[in-house]
């Protein structure tokens, strides 16, 4: 269906040019709430790894300031409580580890103790016990990266190594042969260390982190090409280390780091379907820390650890997403579209002449269609005849700015 799409969507028509007189009002949306959650129990940390199993939050890792963290703590949100597990067999105490979960065990890799580790050992939720599985292939020793879980493999992107300084880049694990391989890319990863990584749409984004002066943010690999790619968003985003990240409504949300001498406490959006950076404020007050991790249980982003301006934290919020999708959203009164609802062809009038990106999303804001189009009148047609009866959302994006308009298919 969606190849039909693709190939009967655009034809742009010429006619008679309208007069172009912009009202725009701006709509940003609050993006949710802070709130405290309990951090009896829960030794503060920087450098760590979390997951969520079960819904429960795994802490594993980190380091106090003067030792290595080795018992595994667990939050319980049902509850609001943290336990401590005293697991069995053998694990390595380090700082600066990633972490994914693979059939309900959480794999580790890399750290440092006083070098840059090349460790990978699984932990197992259901026997409270760790393992070092026998690979083959080679992984780097490194720290303060990340990984992500892909189609059965994992990807270990940047970090940290010895005497080699940030890297640029990847190794992948693969969970069914057991071996290390580092995929041949095209396309630039920045090199980096102390960022987030996250899945959207079957493709990877990398944000914040630091390296060699200001890094872009996002750089896409998307696995199934083993490509990178640069958007150069629109919007402003708030350059940061040592942040963590969630992805919320298909939207990834980048939460704390440190921005030069400042611990952030604001929220910044990217939204893949339109390419954007959004800042939107949310109510509460949470504490501005970096090294933090978060976890989310039941649609609540559970943000802990870290350090802040006092050193590292004993206090942990959580967030609760604002029911509607964050936006930051130009709106232009002047398109207009019909007929409104259609069967299938509809016109949208009121465009500015050049280039520009259109993106349709469903109702519950899965993209279906992008592609870029050239305008050279003030009326575009698209053909929604092979969508299904509901409530589309098409978005214009020429420049800096961004236009959104619904329509109804019968």
């Amino acid at each position: 269906m969606i190849s039909c799409m693709k190939s009967c969507f655009f034809a742009v028509l010429v006619y008679t040019a309208i007069l172009y007189h912009p009202h725009n009002v701006k709509a940003q949306e609050v993006a949710g709430s802070w709130a405290h959650f309990s951090a009896k129990g829960f030794t503060p940390r920087g450098a760590f790894t979390t997951c969520e199993v079960g819904g429960k939050i795994y802490v594993i890792g980190g380091f106090t300031g003067t030792s290595y963290i080795t018992t595994i703590q667990v939050y319980d949100p049902a509850t609001d409580t943290w336990d401590s597990i005293v697991a069995s067999g053998s694990y390595r105490p380090r700082r600066g580890l990633c972490s994914v979960v693979v059939g309900g065990k959480i794999y580790t890799f890399g750290g440092v103790d006083t070098t840059a580790l090349n460790t990978f050992q699984i932990f197992d939720p259901s026997t409270a016990s760790w393992s070092t599985p026998q690979t083959t292939g080679t992984f780097t020793p490194r720290w303060r990266a990340s990984a992500v879980l892909y189609n059965g493999k994992i990807y270990v992107f940047g970090g940290y190594t010895n005497n080699k300084g940030a890297l640029n880049t990847l190794e992948i694990y693969d969970t069914s042969s057991h071996t290390w391989s580092t995929p041949i890319t095209t396309g630039t990863f920045t090199a980096r260390s102390d960022f987030a990584a996250q899945l959207i749409g079957g493709k990877i984004y990398i944000c914040g982190g630091q390296g060699a002066g200001t890094l872009p943010s996002p750089e896409i690999f998307d696995p199934e090409t083993n490509t990178w790619s640069n958007p150069n968003p629109a919007g402003s985003y708030s350059q940061r280390a040592g942040l963590c990240a969630a992805v919320i409504g298909n939207k990834l949300y980048a939460f704390g780091g440190l921005s030069g001498t400042s611990y952030l406490s604001s929220i910044d959006v990217y939204d893949p379907a339109m390419n954007t950076w959004a800042n939107p404020p949310a109510a509460g007050d949470p504490m501005g820390r970096a090294g933090c991790c978060c976890s989310i249980v039941n649609g609540k982003v559970y943000v802990m650890g870290g350090r802040g301006t006092a050193g590292l934290l004993d206090t942990n919020d959580v967030f609760t997403p604002a029911s509607s999708s964050v936006s930051n959203i130009e709106v232009n009164e002047e398109v207009r579209c019909f007929p409104n609802p259609s069967m299938g062809t509809v016109m949208l009038q009121g465009l500015p002449e050049g280039n520009a990106d259109i993106v349709i999303s469903n109702a519950i804001g899965e993209m279906l269609i992008k592609k870029v189009i050239s305008i050279h009148s003030s009326a575009v047609s698209l053909d929604l005849t092979s969508f299904a009866s509901g409530i589309y959302s098409v978005h214009v994006r020429s420049g800096d700015r961004i236009r959104t308009v619904k329509v109804v298919k019968k």
